[in-house]
């Protein structure tokens, strides 16, 4: 269409309606409400918890090595995202042989209303 435009065609612009998509490109809203019981997550305490608001912007912050890389690794697989890393145990901790691991309260496809 830009190649077109910049010719000086005359473009056609076709409607997008949300019915004629296919059922792979549809998809799955999650909203993480939070994150908590951790254990074995890179260098994160055993037991920590992260809590995101209901609504609007959470933002994460700290000095380097407070953690906020391992929350998003576990983010990222949450989400199913394909740029997900692998999660590290904490080589420092004495749980290094056992798996990480942690809880998640979700809520799936929400109703979410921004005034």
């Amino acid at each position: 269409m830009c190649i077109d435009q910049s010719e000086g065609k005359d473009i056609i612009f076709q409607s997008f309606l949300p019915n004629l998509t296919s059922d792979a490109e549809k998809k799955l809203d999650l909203v993480i409400q939070s994150i908590y019981d951790v254990k074995n997550v890179n260098a994160l305490a055993d037991g920590t918890c992260l809590d995101f608001g209901e609504q609007g912007l959470t933002v994460v912050y700290g000095l380097n090595g407070a953690g906020k890389s391992g929350f998003m690794r576990i983010i990222k697989h949450v989400s199913n995202n394909p740029y997900a890393e692998a999660i590290q145990p904490n080589i420092y901790g004495s749980l290094s042989d056992e798996k990480s691991a942690c809880c998640i309260d979700i809520t799936i496809n929400p109703q979410l209303f921004i005034e």
